[in-house]
């Protein structure tokens, strides 16, 4: 007669251990009331993985934010029903400032230098890394994701990212468009004029910064 298998339990390895300890972190907003906050120490901790699970906890009209602090992440929550994507989007204080000072400042100075790399460079030597580039793109200074990606690829601040060059190069994108340094290319120009299906940037910050 056939038996039953029987599992022997042990302790899990370490892997998830980053995400867990953020998991962990963001507990009591299962009970925090409106209009209230509670701090967690940056040191270790990511802004983009703290923002993504507050982001999970937000069901229904519950509004919960991070805010990046010098020393600290602010949780809050906001009243029931708040739109929290405009609430980033017009937080008070200084956008730029907050960006260049932030977890991910290395990042986006990295990417700054890139682009500034880009513009003075000849259409030749960018096709070595996007070949799919595009010459009016060139000129009309729209500079492409797979650009980004490849220029940054070797660069510490993305290879150390504790959360992964891929999100921490979409975080430090995003960051640049937030403050008016990039903005995003609409698909169907850039498959239009610009004959790509690629995700693409329009130039409009200072490149002398």
């Amino acid at each position: 007669m056939e038996t039953e298998n029987e599992f022997e339990y042990v302790e899990p390895s370490n892997v998830g251990e980053y995400y867990l300890k953020h998991v962990e972190a963001m507990k009591p907003i299962k009970s925090q009331p409106e209009g209230k906050s509670f701090a967690i120490q940056r040191e270790g901790y990511s802004l983009a993985l703290l923002r993504e699970i507050a982001d999970l906890a937000n069901v229904g009209k519950k509004a919960v934010v991070v805010i990046e602090w010098p020393e600290v992440f602010e949780v809050q929550r906001l009243p029931d029903g708040s739109n929290t994507k405009l609430f980033y989007r017009y937080s008070t204080g200084d956008k730029k400032d907050r960006v260049e000072h932030s977890e991910i400042g290395d990042s986006v100075s990295d990417i700054k230098s890139i682009v500034a790399q880009y513009i003075e460079s000849n259409f030749e030597d960018c096709l070595k890394y996007d070949k799919k580039l595009n010459a009016e793109a060139k000129i009309e200074n729209v500079i492409s994701y797979s650009y980004i990606q490849r220029r940054s690829a070797s660069l510490a601040s993305f290879r150390k990212a504790p959360e992964g060059s891929t999100a921490r190069l979409k975080a430090a994108i995003d960051a640049l468009v937030e403050i008016d340094f990039l903005n995003a290319v609409p698909d169907n120009v850039a498959a239009g004029t610009f004959e790509t299906t690629g995700k693409l940037y329009q130039i409009v910050g200072n490149q002398g910064e």
